[in-house]
């Protein structure tokens, strides 16, 4: 039997418009490759292609824009991603993101940070942000 959670997350899913990679308005860069996504949120990289220094922010862990984001952009589910900054953080090579609750917090805190990235779910995207890549 599928688990209530499951079932939610699953539907919660499709209901995305897709997922958004935002900046701060007056960042520089207009586009971000997928491969340059992975990297910056998989710590891996710390700067944009114009060499600012970026902090990412993740949302919750189970949130749909989340789930749906490292699925798509990193080929990652939840267990091979918790055992890849488990791995990260052992050896010292790294933290991962700061996790923000939802869409409303992510966009609020990018807009008022030019020095970070984050993703959220395409639909709640304004002009208080800059879309840098989009995941559909």
């Amino acid at each position: 039997m599928i688990q209530p959670l499951v079932l939610a997350l699953f539907f919660a899913c499709d209901a995305l418009a897709g997922v958004s990679v935002i900046v701060h308005p007056s960042q520089s860069i207009d586009e971000l490759t997928r491969a340059q996504a992975v990297n910056v949120f998989l710590g891996k990289i710390k700067t944009l292609p114009s060499g600012t220094l970026i902090i990412p922010i993740d949302q919750e862990r189970m949130s749909p824009e989340r789930l749906e984001f490292y699925e798509k952009l990193a080929n990652k589910n939840q267990n091979q991603l918790n055992a890849y900054w488990a791995r990260q953080v052992f050896t010292g090579k790294g933290q991962p993101p700061s996790q923000l609750k939802n869409n409303r917090e992510v966009k609020l805190l990018i807009s008022n940070n030019p020095g970070m990235i984050g993703y959220i779910d395409s639909s709640v995207v304004d002009d208080t942000v800059k879309v840098i890549l989009t995941i559909p």
